[in-house]
């Protein structure tokens, strides 16, 4: 079955939105102003055809975007240039046809003519969509890590364009887990009641970038922004719901 694959049009939106309805819980809600939003945020709107028939669409993203999604936050905080998929929805019928792929070559394409250097997307684990893991999978994603998104819990993902070299971002983003996940254990193993252990280690990183000869105003800076990027990890929450931690 040949399938092919072009921009959105108005007629279109009947079916992205059945499509859509269809396919909830693995694509968040979306009525006709919701999409009417969306669309006037994001960067294009892909639809594919399976035997001249739409099969599936595609919601893309640019860095940038005024689209206020938590999700799109943390990536446009991770990384520099992305092309963001906000959904991707393929029709029981489409399934299995290369419908899927035809939308990510798709989208490879436009991030490569744009300079953008990796598609970024989310798939959920709670509730569980293992299919499409392995679908993302399978296309070379990797994944970052898990974030709480509402009332589920989303794996944030990354396919970096073969021509785009070593994700330097990337790579700090691995050294901030490390480093964090020692953190944890120190102020977990801290014997001390009076000591507020978080307290006295960021106030150790802080002497120790200074002795690394960072200006005050860039540690002063970065420690700024990193609070201002604060409620988009949290998405108003206190602390990471679930957490064993209270």
């Amino acid at each position: 079955m040949t399938v092919t694959v072009r921009d959105a049009v108005g007629a279109d939106e009947d079916f992205i939105l059945a499509l859509n309805a269809a396919c909830t819980p693995a694509v968040g809600d979306m009525d006709a102003n919701d999409y009417h939003e969306i669309q006037d945020c994001a960067h294009r709107v892909l639809i594919a055809e399976a035997g001249g028939a739409p099969a599936g669409f595609m919601i893309l993203i640019r860095p940038g975007s005024a689209y206020p999604s938590l999700n799109y936050a943390w990536f446009e905080a991770t990384f520099s240039k992305h092309l963001y998929v906000d959904r991707i929805a393929v029709s029981a019928a489409g399934r299995g046809t290369g419908v899927g792929r035809a939308l990510y070559d798709e989208a490879l394409r436009i991030a490569a003519a744009n300079g953008d250097e990796r598609i970024t997307c989310e798939v959920n684990v709670d509730p569980p969509n293992p299919e499409s893991m392995a679908f993302h999978t399978r296309l070379g994603f990797r994944h970052l890590l898990d974030r709480p998104w509402k009332d589920k819990v989303v794996a944030m993902l990354v396919r970096t364009l073969p021509d785009a070299g070593p994700s330097w971002d990337w790579q700090g983003t691995l050294e901030a887990e490390r480093f964090v996940a020692e953190v944890r254990q120190w102020v977990d193993e801290n014997p001390h009641a009076d000591i507020v252990a978080l307290d006295q280690i960021m106030s150790e990183v802080m002497t120790v970038l200074w002795d690394q000869c960072f200006s005050q105003t860039e540690i002063r800076n970065a420690f700024q922004k990193a609070l201002d990027h604060l409620p988009a990890y949290g998405g108003g929450e206190e602390r990471r719901p679930n957490s064993r931690y209270k």
